[in-house]
Protein backbone atom coordinates (compact mmCIF):
# COMPACT_ATOMS: atom_id res chain seq x y z
CA UNK A 1 0.00 0.00 0.00
CA UNK A 2 1.29 3.45 -0.45
CA UNK A 3 0.33 6.23 2.34
CA UNK A 4 0.25 10.19 2.16
CA UNK A 5 -1.05 12.94 4.84
CA UNK A 6 -3.06 15.65 2.96
CA UNK A 7 -2.27 19.22 4.93
CA UNK A 8 -5.59 19.90 6.66
CA UNK A 9 -4.11 22.24 8.81
CA UNK A 10 -3.00 20.06 11.96
CA UNK A 11 0.14 19.50 12.71
CA UNK A 12 -0.05 15.95 10.79
CA UNK A 13 -1.76 16.12 8.35
CA UNK A 14 -4.66 13.61 7.40
CA UNK A 15 -4.24 9.89 6.75
CA UNK A 16 -5.07 9.39 2.55
CA UNK A 17 -4.37 5.87 1.14
CA UNK A 18 -2.79 6.47 -2.77
CA UNK A 19 -3.37 4.06 -5.34
CA UNK A 20 -0.72 2.17 -6.76
CA UNK A 21 -0.24 4.78 -10.22
CA UNK A 22 -0.56 7.28 -7.49
CA UNK A 23 -3.86 8.79 -9.48
CA UNK A 24 -6.53 8.59 -6.70
CA UNK A 25 -6.99 8.63 -3.47
CA UNK A 26 -9.25 8.01 -0.79
CA UNK A 27 -9.11 9.44 3.12
CA UNK A 28 -8.53 6.85 5.72
CA UNK A 29 -10.93 8.28 8.23
CA UNK A 30 -12.68 5.10 9.46
CA UNK A 31 -9.36 3.42 10.20
CA UNK A 32 -6.80 5.86 11.05
CA UNK A 33 -6.30 9.73 10.77
CA UNK A 34 -3.05 10.13 11.75
CA UNK A 35 0.38 7.89 9.95
CA UNK A 36 2.21 7.59 13.51
CA UNK A 37 -1.26 6.12 14.72
CA UNK A 38 -0.55 3.23 12.04
CA UNK A 39 2.60 2.66 12.91
CA UNK A 40 1.74 2.56 16.66
CA UNK A 41 -0.73 -0.41 16.15
CA UNK A 42 0.56 -1.10 12.88
CA UNK A 43 -0.34 -5.10 13.17
CA UNK A 44 -3.81 -4.38 13.69
CA UNK A 45 -4.60 -0.73 11.23
CA UNK A 46 -2.45 -1.81 8.48
CA UNK A 47 -4.15 -5.08 7.41
CA UNK A 48 -7.49 -2.63 7.53
CA UNK A 49 -5.35 0.03 5.10
CA UNK A 50 -3.93 -2.34 2.74
CA UNK A 51 -8.12 -3.57 2.04
CA UNK A 52 -9.23 0.08 1.40
CA UNK A 53 -5.90 -0.06 -0.93
CA UNK A 54 -7.09 -3.13 -3.37
CA UNK A 55 -10.44 -1.90 -3.24
CA UNK A 56 -9.24 1.46 -4.75
CA UNK A 57 -6.58 0.40 -6.89
CA UNK A 58 -9.53 -2.04 -8.47
CA UNK A 59 -11.90 1.24 -8.61
CA UNK A 60 -14.22 -0.28 -5.95
CA UNK A 61 -13.26 2.30 -2.99
CA UNK A 62 -17.06 4.47 -3.24
CA UNK A 63 -15.72 7.51 -2.07
CA UNK A 64 -12.13 7.75 -3.83
CA UNK A 65 -11.14 11.02 -5.56
CA UNK A 66 -8.33 12.40 -7.74
CA UNK A 67 -4.62 12.58 -5.64
CA UNK A 68 -3.13 15.95 -5.38
CA UNK A 69 0.90 15.26 -4.31
CA UNK A 70 0.57 19.29 -4.02
CA UNK A 71 -1.31 19.24 -1.34
CA UNK A 72 0.50 16.55 0.75
CA UNK A 73 2.76 17.78 3.43
CA UNK A 74 5.91 15.35 4.67
CA UNK A 75 4.05 11.96 5.36
CA UNK A 76 5.08 11.46 8.58
CA UNK A 77 5.76 15.40 9.74
CA UNK A 78 6.63 14.75 13.32
CA UNK A 79 8.99 11.52 13.71
CA UNK A 80 10.54 9.75 16.45
CA UNK A 81 13.83 10.08 15.40
CA UNK A 82 15.40 11.70 11.76
CA UNK A 83 18.59 10.21 10.73
CA UNK A 84 20.65 10.41 7.51
CA UNK A 85 23.51 8.06 7.07
CA UNK A 86 26.42 7.14 5.05
CA UNK A 87 25.17 3.87 3.60
CA UNK A 88 27.89 3.57 0.79
CA UNK A 89 30.94 4.45 3.20
CA UNK A 90 33.51 1.95 4.01
CA UNK A 91 34.00 2.04 7.25
CA UNK A 92 34.08 0.46 10.71
CA UNK A 93 30.49 2.19 10.39
CA UNK A 94 27.82 3.62 8.57
CA UNK A 95 28.28 7.04 10.30
CA UNK A 96 24.95 8.12 11.44
CA UNK A 97 24.19 11.96 11.73
CA UNK A 98 20.84 12.87 13.70
CA UNK A 99 18.76 15.64 13.00
CA UNK A 100 15.27 17.10 14.38
CA UNK A 101 12.32 15.36 13.25
CA UNK A 102 9.28 17.93 14.49
CA UNK A 103 9.10 19.90 11.74
CA UNK A 104 9.94 17.87 8.02
CA UNK A 105 8.67 19.32 5.01
CA UNK A 106 6.29 18.51 2.38
CA UNK A 107 7.07 17.99 -1.51
CA UNK A 108 6.43 21.23 -2.53
CA UNK A 109 7.36 23.14 0.70
CA UNK A 110 9.32 26.15 0.44
CA UNK A 111 13.17 25.91 1.42
CA UNK A 112 15.03 28.94 3.34
CA UNK A 113 18.46 29.56 1.70
CA UNK A 114 20.43 31.97 4.02
CA UNK A 115 21.31 35.52 2.18
CA UNK A 116 25.06 35.02 0.85
CA UNK A 117 24.89 31.32 0.88
CA UNK A 118 23.81 28.06 -1.26
CA UNK A 119 22.19 24.67 -0.29
CA UNK A 120 24.21 21.49 -1.09
CA UNK A 121 20.93 18.93 -1.66
CA UNK A 122 21.49 15.22 -1.02
CA UNK A 123 18.55 12.84 -2.25
CA UNK A 124 18.14 9.13 -1.32
CA UNK A 125 15.88 7.17 -0.34
CA UNK A 126 14.38 6.23 3.26
CA UNK A 127 12.82 3.75 5.86
CA UNK A 128 10.17 4.03 8.26
CA UNK A 129 10.56 1.63 11.03
CA UNK A 130 8.22 -0.04 13.50
CA UNK A 131 9.79 -0.43 17.00
CA UNK A 132 13.28 -1.83 16.85
CA UNK A 133 14.35 -3.25 20.08
CA UNK A 134 18.00 -1.61 21.42
CA UNK A 135 20.96 -4.26 20.33
CA UNK A 136 18.87 -6.03 17.48
CA UNK A 137 20.37 -8.35 15.04
CA UNK A 138 20.48 -6.54 11.86
CA UNK A 139 18.33 -9.30 10.62
CA UNK A 140 15.22 -8.60 13.00
CA UNK A 141 15.81 -4.87 12.73
CA UNK A 142 15.05 -5.33 9.17
CA UNK A 143 11.68 -6.69 9.46
CA UNK A 144 10.57 -3.54 11.16
CA UNK A 145 11.10 -1.45 7.72
CA UNK A 146 7.68 -0.38 7.63
CA UNK A 147 7.48 2.07 4.37
CA UNK A 148 10.06 3.33 2.20
CA UNK A 149 10.39 6.68 0.36
CA UNK A 150 12.29 9.60 -0.62
CA UNK A 151 14.02 12.36 1.10
CA UNK A 152 16.16 15.21 0.07
CA UNK A 153 18.64 16.67 3.38
CA UNK A 154 19.81 20.23 2.93
CA UNK A 155 22.50 21.85 3.74
CA UNK A 156 23.90 25.30 4.09
CA UNK A 157 27.54 25.85 2.36
CA UNK A 158 28.84 28.20 3.60
CA UNK A 159 27.62 28.54 6.69
CA UNK A 160 27.25 32.03 7.47
CA UNK A 161 29.98 33.86 9.77
CA UNK A 162 28.59 33.72 13.45
CA UNK A 163 26.22 31.42 12.66
CA UNK A 164 25.48 28.72 15.18
CA UNK A 165 25.96 25.24 13.47
CA UNK A 166 22.74 23.86 14.41
CA UNK A 167 21.56 25.85 11.26
CA UNK A 168 23.76 24.13 8.92
CA UNK A 169 20.88 21.90 8.43
CA UNK A 170 17.11 23.24 6.89
CA UNK A 171 14.50 20.77 7.43
CA UNK A 172 14.14 18.04 4.94
CA UNK A 173 11.99 17.25 2.19
CA UNK A 174 10.09 14.23 1.59
CA UNK A 175 8.26 12.75 -1.10
CA UNK A 176 4.49 12.79 -0.64
CA UNK A 177 4.12 9.10 -0.76
CA UNK A 178 5.46 6.39 1.76
CA UNK A 179 5.10 2.59 0.18
CA UNK A 180 4.96 -0.93 2.05
CA UNK A 181 8.58 -2.87 0.10
CA UNK A 182 6.04 -5.22 -1.54
CA UNK A 183 5.08 -1.96 -3.48
CA UNK A 184 8.11 -1.22 -5.08
CA UNK A 185 8.47 -5.28 -6.29
CA UNK A 186 12.05 -6.48 -6.98
CA UNK A 187 13.42 -3.40 -6.61
CA UNK A 188 14.06 -3.49 -2.53
CA UNK A 189 16.55 -6.96 -2.19
CA UNK A 190 18.37 -7.30 0.59
CA UNK A 191 17.75 -4.42 2.75
CA UNK A 192 18.30 -2.08 -0.50
CA UNK A 193 16.40 -0.11 -3.04
CA UNK A 194 17.84 -0.92 -6.66
CA UNK A 195 16.52 1.83 -8.37
CA UNK A 196 17.88 4.59 -9.53
CA UNK A 197 16.96 8.76 -8.75
CA UNK A 198 16.54 11.10 -11.26
CA UNK A 199 17.33 14.30 -10.39
CA UNK A 200 16.00 18.16 -12.85
CA UNK A 201 17.59 21.39 -11.07
CA UNK A 202 15.58 24.21 -12.73
CA UNK A 203 14.73 22.90 -16.44
CA UNK A 204 17.71 21.32 -17.07
CA UNK A 205 18.21 17.65 -19.01
CA UNK A 206 17.22 15.60 -16.25
CA UNK A 207 20.04 13.48 -14.41
CA UNK A 208 20.06 9.91 -14.12
CA UNK A 209 22.69 8.51 -11.38
CA UNK A 210 23.87 5.21 -13.28
CA UNK A 211 23.17 1.36 -11.11
CA UNK A 212 25.20 2.56 -8.23
CA UNK A 213 27.44 -0.31 -6.61
CA UNK A 214 25.86 -2.12 -3.55
CA UNK A 215 25.36 0.08 -0.30
CA UNK A 216 28.47 -0.90 2.07
CA UNK A 217 25.71 -1.28 4.67
CA UNK A 218 21.94 -2.66 4.22
CA UNK A 219 18.76 -1.50 5.70
CA UNK A 220 19.28 -3.91 8.58
CA UNK A 221 22.46 -2.86 9.45
CA UNK A 222 21.85 0.44 9.61
CA UNK A 223 18.63 0.10 12.00
CA UNK A 224 20.61 -1.60 13.89
CA UNK A 225 23.62 0.06 14.52
CA UNK A 226 21.14 3.18 15.30
CA UNK A 227 19.64 1.06 18.00
CA UNK A 228 23.27 -0.06 19.14
CA UNK A 229 22.71 2.20 22.19
CA UNK A 230 18.85 2.36 23.13
CA UNK A 231 15.72 1.37 21.08
CA UNK A 232 14.23 3.03 18.42
CA UNK A 233 10.55 4.10 18.75
CA UNK A 234 7.77 3.58 15.75
CA UNK A 235 8.00 6.09 13.37
CA UNK A 236 11.80 6.67 13.44
CA UNK A 237 13.03 8.05 10.21
CA UNK A 238 16.57 6.42 8.90
CA UNK A 239 18.07 8.13 5.18
CA UNK A 240 20.51 6.50 3.52
CA UNK A 241 22.84 9.25 2.22
CA UNK A 242 23.87 10.72 -0.99
CA UNK A 243 24.31 8.07 -3.71
CA UNK A 244 27.91 8.06 -4.97
CA UNK A 245 28.17 10.75 -8.15
CA UNK A 246 24.84 12.49 -7.25
CA UNK A 247 26.51 15.53 -5.05
CA UNK A 248 27.65 17.33 -7.59
CA UNK A 249 23.81 17.30 -9.39
CA UNK A 250 22.89 19.01 -6.07
CA UNK A 251 25.14 21.43 -5.34
CA UNK A 252 25.64 24.89 -4.69
CA UNK A 253 21.59 25.84 -5.21
CA UNK A 254 20.35 29.17 -5.18
CA UNK A 255 17.38 31.33 -4.20
CA UNK A 256 15.05 30.84 -6.77
CA UNK A 257 16.09 27.73 -8.30
CA UNK A 258 13.80 24.39 -8.64
CA UNK A 259 14.62 20.44 -8.23
CA UNK A 260 12.33 17.66 -8.79
CA UNK A 261 13.97 14.52 -7.35
CA UNK A 262 12.41 11.43 -8.06
CA UNK A 263 12.63 7.96 -8.75
CA UNK A 264 10.17 5.00 -11.31
CA UNK A 265 9.72 1.93 -10.68
CA UNK A 266 10.64 -0.86 -13.67
CA UNK A 267 7.11 0.31 -15.21
CA UNK A 268 8.49 4.05 -15.62
CA UNK A 269 5.58 5.31 -13.35
CA UNK A 270 6.84 7.13 -10.40
CA UNK A 271 6.78 4.93 -7.10
CA UNK A 272 6.68 8.15 -4.65
CA UNK A 273 5.86 10.85 -6.01
CA UNK A 274 8.66 13.89 -7.01
CA UNK A 275 9.90 16.68 -4.77
CA UNK A 276 9.87 19.68 -6.36
CA UNK A 277 10.66 21.87 -3.65
CA UNK A 278 10.83 26.13 -4.02
CA UNK A 279 14.26 27.45 -2.79
CA UNK A 280 13.79 31.05 -1.58
CA UNK A 281 15.59 33.82 0.37
CA UNK A 282 15.89 33.60 3.88
CA UNK A 283 14.12 36.76 4.22
CA UNK A 284 11.52 36.13 6.96
CA UNK A 285 11.87 34.77 10.57
CA UNK A 286 9.39 31.53 10.89
CA UNK A 287 11.54 29.34 12.47
CA UNK A 288 9.00 26.29 11.91
CA UNK A 289 9.57 26.69 7.69
CA UNK A 290 12.83 26.75 7.99
CA UNK A 291 14.55 24.63 10.29
CA UNK A 292 14.29 21.25 11.72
Amino acid sequence: MKLASYDDGSRDGHLVVVSHDLSMAHYASGIATRLQQVLDDWGFLAPQLEELAISLNHGRARHAFPFEPKRCRAPLARCTHWMVAQAWREAAGPWLQRGAGDALLGPAARVRVPEGASLDGHAQWVMLTGDVPAHAAPASALAQVRLLGLAAAWWVRPLPEGADPLHAWPASSFSPVLATPDEVGDAWQAGQLRRPLEIQRDGSPPYRNPPEPAMHWHAGQLMAWAARGHSLGAGTLIGTGPRPGLCEALSGLHAGERVHIDMAGADGHSLFGAITPELIDADGDDPEENLA
